[in-house]
């Protein structure tokens, strides 16, 4: 994971970004920032991201495998 899969994830679990930018205490200008491309140093809100991403990688794939289920 990367921070290329954040908005994915945000959407599959529908957090936006504000919610996340609370739960996380870190600037939501950031986590916009990052979704348009930008690439920050690895400082605490990067880190911070990332944990957040690797923590919520299985209950995204879980979701996602619900959705397509639904579906069939």
């Amino acid at each position: 994971m990367s921070l290329d899969e954040l908005k994915h994830i945000r959407g599959l679990l529908g957090i936006s970004q504000n919610k996340l930018a609370k739960q996380l205490r870190i600037d939501p200008a950031i986590i916009s920032r990052i979704e348009h491309g930008w690439r920050p140093k690895r400082g605490n809100s990067v880190m911070l991201l990332e944990a957040w991403i690797i923590t919520h990688e299985q209950e995204s794939i879980r979701q996602l495998k619900l959705t397509f289920e639904g579906q069939e």
